[in-house]
């Protein structure tokens, strides 16, 4: 048997998710399918992570246990039992001990904002309407709060009661490039919906300034003493995509 990681990409706006749902369809189960399909039988595979109901990837990865030698051509004999709005872009053999999930060290997503007061339908699947634009400046002072270990339990959706809530946040910044506004952030690992919340309440604490109505605490101080009423809601999904996954080897 070969260990063959495969960087897999996917339009998410049809998908409930990356996860197995019942009677739902799934980037998993479109996976595990054309997998059975190519192989015969079913075959074990791992991801890097999961994705919620209508996130995109440019960035996951799986890795396969597979008796068949094509190594690096093995995502051409992949796609040819994939759905359109997935695709495997390279593969790569890598050592028996590898996991997708457990070797990953970085994964990196970014969230798409259209700035503007009415949202171009061909970007309606893969961006969230802004009608503002806000202080740069100010939002990526807010962002560069997140960096280092932080504790980001009431910034996701209900974690369980023993989980390790604490991540190490690499990067986060908002990036300029009209008429888009980019957040893009890279961690050690995330949450159930924590980066749309992330984003959700920065923009939200934004809002809440322009408004010149709210003395509100730092960033810093938010993460240590979080308050619910500041906290922002947890953004649209469609504009957020998966976009890399680093790995130890």
């Amino acid at each position: 048997m070969t260990n063959v990681l495969v960087k897999v990409a996917y339009d998410g706006t049809c998908f409930f998710g990356y996860q197995l749902q019942q009677g739902l369809r799934t980037v998993q189960g479109a996976l595990q399918h054309a997998l059975i399909r190519l192989h015969g039988k079913k075959v074990e595979f791992h991801a890097a992570g999961r994705t919620d109901t209508r996130v995109h990837a440019l960035g996951q990865y799986i890795n396969i246990q597979t008796d068949m030698l094509l190594k690096d051509r093995f995502h051409y004999a992949l796609n040819a039992y994939l759905p359109p709005d997935v695709r495997a872009m390279s593969s790569r053999e890598v050592s028996p001990s590898f996991h997708a999930r457990y070797s990953a060290v970085k994964r990196c997503y970014q969230y798409r904002c259209y700035v503007g007061t009415e949202m171009p339908p061909q970007y309606r699947n893969f961006s969230y309407l802004l009608p503002f634009m806000g202080d740069l400046e100010r939002m990526n002072q807010d962002a560069s709060a997140l960096l280092g270990l932080h504790d980001f339990r009431y910034f996701a959706t209900a974690p369980l009661q023993r989980m390790d809530t604490s991540r190490t946040i690499f990067h986060a910044a908002f990036v300029s490039e009209p008429p888009f506004l980019l957040f893009t952030i890279s961690a050690n690992g995330f949450l159930r919906r924590m980066v749309r919340c992330i984003v959700g309440t920065l923009l939200h604490r934004e809002r809440l300034r322009s408004k010149k109505k709210y003395n509100i605490p730092s960033m810093k101080q938010l993460l240590q003493k979080p308050q619910h009423n500041l906290i922002g809601p947890t953004i649209e999904p469609q504009a957020l995509s998966l976009m890399e996954v680093e790995f130890d080897e």
